[in-house]
């Protein structure tokens, strides 16, 4: 099970399943590498070389990624509001920002500079091999549209 946040699914982490030694302790390692991880990541990680590696080994598997560039019209004001729901739900989301400039990614993604700007919201898949769900909140399409599925 999970809860909906802003519109996102969230899968907590599975503590329950763990064994008692494991569930009980506080200061277990992997409860403090999760914290660690997802604490040292800034509210909205600009993808980059070398921050690339923090966002693969973020325990949080959940994304939502704004497609801008900075000297489009109306960055600033996409940014002021992404960092404000990224502030509001940092800790169980990844929101992750992108430049046009990041071919491979946009390939990754499905996008291209001409779809900017947009934004994604990336939910992990629930098994090892399985492929994760991407939704553009801004689709026309209405059985894509994010808005529109969880009404």
């Amino acid at each position: 099970g999970g809860s909906v946040v802003l519109g996102r699914w969230y899968t907590p982490p599975m503590w329950h399943t763990s064994t008692p030694d494991v569930r009980y302790t506080l200061l277990h390692p992997e409860r403090i590498k999760a914290f660690v991880a997802t604490y040292r990541m800034p509210t909205v990680v600009s993808l980059s070389p070398s921050s690339w590696g923090k966002v693969l080994s973020s325990p949080n598997r959940n994304q939502t990624i704004l497609f801008s560039d900075d000297d489009t019209e109306g960055h600033e004001e996409r940014m002021a509001a992404f960092e404000a729901v990224a502030r509001a739900t940092f800790g169980r989301v990844l929101f992750l920002h992108i430049r046009s400039n990041n071919t491979n990614v946009l390939q990754y993604f499905g996008m291209t500079a001409e779809d900017f700007p947009a934004v994604v919201v990336a939910v992990a898949p629930s098994g090892e091999f399985e492929k994760g769900q991407m939704h553009r909140l801004d689709q026309s399409d209405p059985s894509k549209n994010l808005a529109n599925i969880l009404r």
